[in-house]
């Protein structure tokens, strides 16, 4: 009888860091026991770590990546299915044909590699032309606000890094009244960049803006913004 052999196709958003816990669990677990996906990986990471260096790195958009990663697993199952023949009484689960398996799945991960190198060069040129997103460029400080239909985020660059008893803490201004508190606080990396997620109602709220405040937050701000950006 033939051995059953399944691979989960995971090598190419194991690739982009794009599987759940779960998701990375079971495939590291796979890869364990199987050296074609282990190829696999290195040949899709050396990709991964090469096209997105010509131009600056910003992160995209969680749901963004999220929707991206999803039609690229559908396009798999629709690769699979194809792939995989007949399943009658007399013929045992085999191993789809490597060749057009692989063919498949290389296609499918320089695609969606290919796009998020896109979405990055959309967010580094701002406008609105990039899938579903609008970025807002700070008009102080360093950062730019990126909102999308899924989600929305700040991502700041060149702040100074705090430290213990201080916090960012983001703050929300509508046309009339003043900065409204969240409960967005956050510090930044030793280079000074750093993303954190937005509330999801922003309607009507004409600036984001970022102080410098005590730990825990306060409810007015106590210091000058180093960063506001004017959502118009």
């Amino acid at each position: 009888m033939s051995e059953t052999f399944s691979c989960p196709g995971d090598a190419p958003a194991y690739a982009l860091g794009a599987l759940d816990d779960a998701e990375l669990a079971a495939f590291t677990r796979h890869l364990r026991a199987c050296s074609v996906c282990r190829e696999e990986v290195e040949s899709f990471e050396a990709l991964v770590h090469v096209l997105p260096m010509s131009v600056p790195q910003y992160q995209a958009p969680r749901g963004l990546r999220r929707a991206v990663m999803a039609e690229v697993r559908a396009d798999a199952r629709t690769r699979r299915a194809a792939a995989r023949p007949p399943v009658t009484a007399r013929t045992p689960l085999t191993r789809p044909s490597l060749p057009g398996f692989r063919a498949g799945w290389v296609g499918a991960a320089v695609a969606v590699v290919l796009v998020l190198a896109v979405i990055t060069v959309g967010l580094t040129a701002g406008g609105t032309r990039h899938i579903g997103a609008r970025m807002y460029a700070a008009s102080v400080g360093s950062g730019e606000v990126i909102l999308s239909r899924s989600d929305n985020q700040l991502v700041v660059h060149h702040l100074a890094p705090l430290g213990p008893g201080r916090t960012y803490e983001v703050w929300l201004k509508r046309a009339t009244g003043s900065p409204q508190p969240t409960s967005v606080l956050f510090n930044v990396s030793a280079s000074g960049d750093g993303a954190v997620d937005l509330p999801s109602g922003l309607g009507g709220v004409t600036e984001v803006m970022v102080t410098q405040e005590p730990a825990g937050g306060t409810a007015r701000p106590t210091s000058q913004p180093v960063l506001i950006t004017h959502l118009s």
